[in-house]
């Protein structure tokens, strides 16, 4: 007798900033430790259509079942998420899902099967009002903090791409600011 095959044997993972697939995590462990500390405050999106874009490096095999962000007291507009290949191309978006629940983490359900690489979390938001929880330091150190692990943002991307124009995007510490949104994708490792 054969035993049947599981697909999605492992344990359950969760891929952001300050995963240890994040960028963030090759930073010193007082600077990591610090990061995971300050998802401390909710602010509103910069500008309406904008849309950040996290880089992760996945190291195994990984099915993503969803991605999360956290929401703040003030619930507008839609947003979308998803995940982009180095070469920002769009591997898998969520389209445009409503922006609900007050300071909550709110999810949607996406799929896809990552394998070691450079990935992007993308997440945009159709309203300059709504609030969404982030990583804050601060106007003189937050700006040096998104520009260093790779933080990358682009304007009129909603709904996200199907390719994100690399030569657009804003890395550098003026277009960025003290704006590093949280968001995560969660699935299985597989084996």
């Amino acid at each position: 007798m054969e035993w049947p095959r599981q697909p999605y044997i492992g344990y359950p993972v969760t891929v952001s900033a300050i995963s240890d697939e994040g960028e963030a995590s090759s930073m010193s462990a007082a600077g990591f430790s610090e990061m995971r500390a300050n998802v401390s405050s909710a602010a509103a999106w910069p500008a309406a259509n904008k849309a950040y874009y996290i880089p992760v490096y996945v190291t195994g095999h990984v099915a993503i079942s969803s991605m999360m962000w956290r929401n703040g007291a003030t619930i507008n507009g839609n947003v979308d998420v998803g995940i982009y290949s180095r070469d920002g191309t769009r591997l898998v978006s969520s389209g445009s899902v409503a922006h609900s629940g007050v300071s909550v983490i709110q999810s949607t359900a996406l799929s896809i099967t990552l394998t070691p690489e450079l990935y992007f979390l993308a997440l945009a938001s159709s309203s300059a009002t709504a609030t969404f929880y982030r990583f804050t330091y601060g106007a003189t150190l937050g700006p040096m903090l998104t520009q260093s692990v790779g933080l990358r943002a682009s304007s009129s991307s909603f709904n996200l791409p199907a390719s994100a124009v690399t030569a657009g995007w804003s890395g550098t510490a003026a277009g960025l600011g003290d704006y590093f949104p949280f968001l995560a994708a969660t699935g299985r490792t597989l084996i």
